[in-house]
């Protein structure tokens, strides 16, 4: 566009936009110095122009932005033309600067080719020695590709091979979470799946027939699934005749918008059933406030063995570390031991201070210590002052100045709050950041915009937890946390009061 309008050629007009060239507006030149009044050529043909159209949207100056339209070459259709607000401003945008074009462009560019990517991110899939013979096969990458659910690292595979299944807990020497399989057969189909191995898992795996290899990586997820509801068809007979046994199917998701668009792509594309959904249930943790006011005893069921315990909080930074793996088993002990100290407490960890255990191998077998072992835990819960926490979103709001009124009534009504408010330089806006807990999230979007007059336009993504209002042991008080745990052990079909300690605690 510009290139035509100037007389000059686009790779010379590209040239212009970039390093020290600044426009003169008096003069209507280009120069290689910065003097007054000058602007840089990227700032005036390409930023300049696309505040010009996002200005005159927000402002709701439709007379100007249709002027603007005309000088950068978009032609409207009426029923366009009569669009307003974002929908015209994204219609402009597409015509205008379609992003798709540019994306791919920098796909090709930018992004490297598997067989160059693979040479370093060995390091970064691998879990074992990078000399060893597994990790030097990965970077040499024969012809391959990505596929639905799962990828071909090196190696090659045949009908009837062993080889080994390795989980996610696999410990090279061990033999848990290992299994030995048979391939019966390799069927490669394009734009579908390959199967080799007749066992499903929901979990990241790893395929090998070389005997000391190590796990690759286990994919790290950006979001939390905290929101959670339970799905079975509608059609019970359908139900009946393929499903052998009878659980909950659940599925989990980040939010209510996120598992709405879950269920319509399992209903519609891959069950094709009917389904009964139920209602939203969001994810609690328990954990404890203080140390345990005494050492709990318990009792295997033959009185022939004990265990003696407490719990503890952790602390804070401990827990995120050890879920980022930062922190690890083979850690140095004297660089774990800094979370020790000078830190929030959060999360439970269960101290043995003593057992006293029966020399027969008969009398102390797993069936006499789990109960045991569970019942002394609970006891050191139930005498640390158990908490309740519940998952936060962190929201962002985009709300016009005059309506901001509403938004702060509506997060008050669901125990949230505002810890950011600014004005958007140059426009009426406000971007507002606030805390809103996920139990208080359902409805949310319709509340507010219901309340702004559909101006405010939220998002919402997982922050952390924190504490439920109120203790749960506290039956003589009606708080937040005694209800919630009240409806999760009605709806597991528990008795809702919480049992006593005597019930846990055993004495010498």
């Amino acid at each position: 566009m510009y290139a035509e309008k100037f007389g000059v050629s686009e790779d010379k007009m590209l040239a212009k936009l970039w390093g020290n060239n600044f426009y003169n507006p008096e003069t209507k030149k280009m120069a290689q110095t910065q003097e007054e009044n000058c602007v840089s050529g990227f700032n005036k043909f390409v930023v300049e122009p696309l505040y010009k159209v996002l200005h005159s949207t927000k402002a709701q100056d439709k007379a100007e932005l249709l002027t603007l339209v005309d000088k950068i070459g978009v032609k409207l259709s009426t029923e366009e033309k009569e669009t307003e607000g974002k929908t015209l401003m994204r219609t402009v945008m597409k015509k205008w600067l379609p992003v798709d074009d540019a994306l791919l462009e920098m796909f090709v560019v930018h992004l490297p080719s598997p067989i160059t990517a693979q040479r370093y991110r060995t390091e970064l899939l691998y879990e074992g020695p990078q000399g060893s013979q597994a990790a030097v096969m990965v970077p040499a990458l024969n012809k391959g590709r990505f596929y639905a659910f799962g990828r071909v690292f090196s190696g090659t595979v045949s009908t009837g091979q062993m080889v080994l299944i390795m989980g996610p807990d696999y410990t090279p020497g061990t033999t848990r979470d290992l299994y030995v399989k048979k391939i019966p057969s390799t069927v490669i189909m394009m734009g579908s799946v390959s199967q080799v191995v007749s066992m499903t898992y929901l979990v990241v795996i790893t395929i090998s027939t070389y005997e000391h290899a190590h796990n690759m990586k286990v994919m790290k997820f950006s979001v939390s699934p905290v929101v959670r509801v339970a799905v079975e068809v509608k059609m019970q007979q359908i139900y009946l005749n393929f499903v052998v046994w009878r659980v909950d199917n659940i599925v989990s998701g980040a939010g209510e918008l996120h598992l709405e668009i879950c269920l319509k792509d399992l209903e519609t594309e891959h069950a094709c059933v009917p389904l009964k959904v139920s209602q939203p249930v969001v994810t609690y943790r328990e954990t404890v406030s203080t140390t345990s006011e005494q050492i709990c005893l318990a009792k295997t069921a033959n009185k022939l063995n004990r265990i003696y315990m407490t719990a503890s909080p952790l602390p804070d930074g401990l827990v995120i570390d050890i879920e980022s793996g930062k922190v690890t088993a083979t850690q140095d002990v004297k660089e774990r031991t800094r979370y020790l100290v000078d830190k929030e407490f959060t999360w439970c960890p269960f101290d043995i201070h003593d057992m006293k255990i029966h020399g027969d191998p008969s009398h102390r077998g797993g069936g006499q210590f789990m109960p045991a072992v569970r019942r002394a835990m609970i006891a050191s819960m139930l005498t640390a002052k158990p908490r309740i926490m519940e998952p936060v979103y962190l929201v962002e709001i985009q709300v016009p100045s005059t309506e901001m009124g509403g938004v702060y009534n509506v997060l008050s009504k669901r125990r949230g709050h505002v810890i950011d408010a600014v004005q958007q330089e140059g426009v009426p806006l406000h971007q507002i950041k606030a805390y809103l807990p996920v139990n208080e999230s359902f409805g949310f979007t319709e509340d507010l915009r219901g309340q702004t007059g559909g101006q405010a336009f939220p998002q919402c993504v997982f922050d952390h937890w924190q504490y439920l209002p109120g203790e749960p042991l506290d039956s003589q008080t009606e708080s937040r946390a005694t209800t919630v745990v009240g409806e999760v052990r009605k709806r597991k079909g528990m008795n809702p009061v919480i049992p006593a300690l005597t019930n846990f605690l055993d004495k010498i």
